[in-house]
């Protein structure tokens, strides 16, 4: 794994690690992370959220992936 290697991607990834279970479940599938709750906790948090946004939609496509790949069967 990459290591975040600026102060604003440090402080993102520990966003995302405290919102892993901030997720958008429905017919016991994941099919996306509740964005409005993970933005809620980065305000609270202090935390740049316009780095944030930049992520969440790539971070978003690989946590479903990876949801479903390790769920089918």
């Amino acid at each position: 794994m990459q290591r975040p290697k600026t102060p604003d991607g440090e402080i993102a990834w520990e966003i995302l690690k405290s919102c892993e279970r901030q997720l958008r479940v429905g017919f016991g599938s994941v099919y996306g992370i509740d964005f409005t709750a993970v933005l809620a906790f980065a305000g609270a948090m202090g935390a740049a959220v316009p780095l944030l946004l930049e992520l969440l939609p790539e971070i978003e496509r690989v946590i479903v992936w990876a949801w479903q790949r390790d769920n089918d069967g």
